[in-house]
């Protein structure tokens, strides 16, 4: 995509009521054919491709990797996609594109006896001849080949890119909101349907407000329900490619999706079923404006609904935290909403809280850090085998820790922690003339740490590593004397953890690798600990 391009912002437009071409878009869902997506029988497959890199001359995008993991969530979570039918490439090349498709095709040609779907997504750079993932391309004509080859009966490729309606443009596609086509009646459905978030010579846009693309945002919305205008608790290509491209039409004014399909049958494409969500966000029938969803602790918009009043609308979400902001002229409004499993909570705009328009988390929700507390058991070790023998032993350490989360950086954690420590040993020591003995002594420790770890999430899941500034208080207790000093070293920090939204629960396994740099008996001595640590914590 285009870098002077994409970080622009655009201002939100009004829907306004559908026009004539709705009897054509109730006539297309009356003809498209693909049952629903838990229907028994049916075998969905889904590569779904994010690169923020476009290779050398092309500047990195904020989002497209982002845009990949709500695509890849909203057909999991509500598209009948079983996680292991589902592969995410982000950041890979176009050769890793090709080893997918090629193992994901050998997958469809196992299930026989099974009505197969084809599901591929492309979120990043691309240029009239194809798609550009870092250093690497793979071109359109190779593209459809891939859709081709997937074997699968109902193949649906969408791709959101600058340039990307070069695709549809090479079979005659069309750049339009409705899908005004008449196809034949076949007992089974079979063909391709391709829509890319712009015509062949337009820019793709991103938005900071939205931290992702406008065309993913709104169909990813439209996915989990505000495209249900009907109310039948599903939606269908035809309702999801509506409202997509009627909202980014709006929001950018020069962007406009486009199409191409190739399929026969009878029925309706049915992409997701919100009715069949965990929980819902129920947005009551008296609301009236834009409402963002964000999942607390993170800055990306999750979905959105724009409304009149007079009827409810609903969002299909996984349990867990959320913030909900409504912008007003003169302000704004947010609210905090907690889905547990299987519960419908409703929007209360009276009990939303207001702010000024200064105020306003114009970067993420809501201003200012995601707090969490936890207890942590661990040990601290030296590295050396000699270090351990003569100065301490390996000791089971006990401890808390406060993170702020999302500070200072928005992929970052500020994290204070102390623990405390105590063991009685012996020291293997060398009288004068050189015979060891060992010399009972009580240790006691007290260690308190500094950590900035940058994050890497995946849903629930995130790795992190960062810089570590430790201080360590020592007190050794001998029979006839005792001794204590306090050392500040540096070190660094790695590990993976879990947030369980639903419960505010954190989990989170960590390793610190730290150098100390202290005078002991008498002699300078350059040490290295290590400390793994389990905690668990809660989130604020």
């Amino acid at each position: 995509m285009d870098n002077r391009i994409k970080k622009r912002v655009v201002k939100q437009g009004k829907l306004k009521p559908p026009s004539r071409w709705a009897a054509g878009l109730a006539a297309f869902c009356s003809v498209l054919s693909l049952s629903a997506p838990a229907v028994a029988g049916e075998a969905r497959f889904a590569l779904v491709v994010g690169n923020n890199s476009g290779g050398r001359f092309e500047k990195d995008l904020r989002f497209a990797e982002d845009d990949a993991k709500k695509m890849l969530d909203v057909l999991v979570e509500l598209g009948g996609f079983d996680r292991s039918r589902v592969r995410s490439l982000l950041g890979g090349d176009a050769e890793a594109v090709r080893e997918a498709a090629g193992k994901m095709a050998a997958e469809v040609r196992e299930t026989r006896g099974e009505r197969s779907v084809f599901f591929f997504y492309y979120s990043g750079h691309a240029d009239e001849n194809g798609l550009k993932l870092g250093k690497s391309r793979l071109a359109n004509a190779e593209l459809k080949e891939i859709l081709a080859r997937s074997g699968a009966a109902v193949r649906i490729g969408i791709i959101d890119a600058c340039n990307s309606g070069m695709l549809t443009r090479m079979k005659g596609g069309k750049g339009g909101p409705d899908f005004t086509v008449t196809l034949d009646a076949a007992p089974t459905q079979e063909g391709e349907v391709l829509i890319t978030s712009s015509r062949g010579e337009e820019k793709a846009l991103e938005s900071d407000e939205l931290k992702g693309s406008f065309f993913t945002h709104y169909l990813v919305s439209a996915l989990r329900g505000d495209a249900d205008l009907s109310g039948d608790g599903r939606v269908s290509l035809s309702e999801a490619y509506q409202y997509a491209y009627n909202r980014t039409v709006l929001s950018t004014a020069s962007q406009h999706p486009s199409y191409d399909y190739r399929l026969k049958g009878a029925g309706e494409v049915v992409l997701t079923e919100p009715q069949k969500a965990e929980s819902t966000l129920v947005f009551p029938a008296g609301l009236d404006g834009r409402f963002l969803v964000y999942r607390a602790g993170t800055l990306a918009v999750l979905a959105e609904v724009e409304k009149e009043g007079g009827s409810a609308r609903k969002l299909s979400l996984p349990p867990g935290r959320y913030v909900v902001k409504k912008k007003e002229k003169d302000f704004v409004l947010i609210g905090k909403v907690a889905l547990s499993a299987g519960e419908s909570q409703r929007v209360n705009e009276a009990a939303m809280s207001r702010m000024s328009i200064s105020e306003d988390f114009t970067k993420g929700p809501p201003k200012g850090p995601v707090w969490s507390a936890e207890g942590r058991v661990g040990m601290q070790a030296f590295l050396s085998a000699r270090s351990r023998d003569e100065i301490a032993s390996p000791l089971p350490v006990f401890g808390l820790a406060v993170s702020a989360g999302g500070f200072p950086f928005e992929s970052a954690d500020l994290r204070l922690d102390i623990g405390v420590a105590s063991r009685e040993q012996a020291l293997l020591l060398a009288d004068a003339g050189g015979r060891g003995f060992r010399m009972p002594m009580t240790l006691t420790e007290t260690v308190a740490g500094l950590t900035m770890p940058f994050n890497l999430a995946a849903g629930p899941f995130r790795g992190f590593a960062g810089p570590r500034l430790s201080s360590l208080l020592i007190h050794r207790s001998f029979k006839e004397r005792s001794e204590q000093f306090f050392v500040v070293y540096p070190g660094v920090q790695a590990g993976a953890g879990c947030v369980l939204a639903e419960y505010s629960l954190s989990v989170r396994l960590e390793v610190n690798i730290n150098y100390i740099y202290v005078k002991l008996d008498q002699d300078v001595k350059n040490l290295g600990t290590v400390e793994p640590f389990l905690g668990v914590g809660y989130v604020f």
